[in-house]
């Protein structure tokens, strides 16, 4: 069983079952991202002399509604040691009233989009808005794959939130938990990832800019995810 350093809590406010997830883990320009949460007064985790990116995509339901989420997370920890918790730099709900309690309720940067989710080999992930797909990930379909691990892993961290404009001294934050049977399979040279910038959601220019490259897919068919409420530090 994987499970991270991170034990801080074990109340989780919301737990969801069944939970179909498939993330792309890479990696990005290790300065980029340096500079971008200089102002959230965190650093990039860096393995290699690169930072850690997660795009993570799920579909679920809650109270019996359907709904898919993707978010993007940034390792985050000491100057060049293992990440101790992520960033969530910008995240999507498909249930327009789901991502306004995010925001609300959750203080996340929640925002509504139409999004697509197969945790199935060959797996794909798509967000569109307006009609423009501004990210697709798709895993080539005329090689037979093999998942590089099979393992049940426990994963828990803080998640740390975008800090308020007029309260940059107060950190907000949550904590997470993953959990489940999960396949890793390597991102092969003919899968595919795409971007489209959005004048509104400024993380898939982030995305290109810090030149993301996905190495692994990480999927999870019967997920668990937990979240606990947001708390605030100064």
């Amino acid at each position: 069983m994987g499970v991270s350093n991170h034990q801080e809590s074990s109340h989780f406010d919301v737990v969801v079952a069944d939970v179909q997830e498939v993330t792309l883990r890479g990696s990005a320009q290790l300065e980029y991202w340096r500079r971008a949460l200089s102002s959230e007064s965190l650093e990039p985790a860096s393995v290699e002399g690169e930072a850690q990116v997660m795009v993570t995509a799920v579909q679920a339901r809650f109270k019996r509604i359907r709904f898919r989420e993707l978010s993007v997370s940034i390792a985050v920890g000491e100057r060049n040691a293992a990440a101790s918790g992520y960033f969530l730099a910008h995240a999507f709900n498909s249930v327009r009233f789901f991502a306004f309690v995010e925001r609300a309720r959750f203080h996340t940067p929640y925002y509504h989009a139409h999004i697509q989710v197969r945790d199935g080999v060959p797996c794909h992930v798509r967000l569109s808005k307006r009609q423009t797909l501004h990210l697709q990930a798709e895993m080539n379909s005329t090689k037979s794959r093999e998942p590089l691990v099979q393992e049940n892993v426990d994963l828990r961290w803080p998640i740390y939130l975008p800090t308020h404009p007029r309260r940059s001294n107060q950190r907000r934050l949550f904590h997470a938990r993953l959990a489940g049977p999960t396949r890793v399979y390597a991102f092969d040279s003919r899968d595919t990832f795409t971007l489209q910038p959005s004048a509104e959601d400024p993380v898939f220019q982030q995305l290109i800019d810090s030149r993301f490259t996905p190495k692994e897919w990480h999927v999870r068919s019967e997920g668990i995810h937990g979240k606990s409420k947001t708390t605030t530090r100064s």
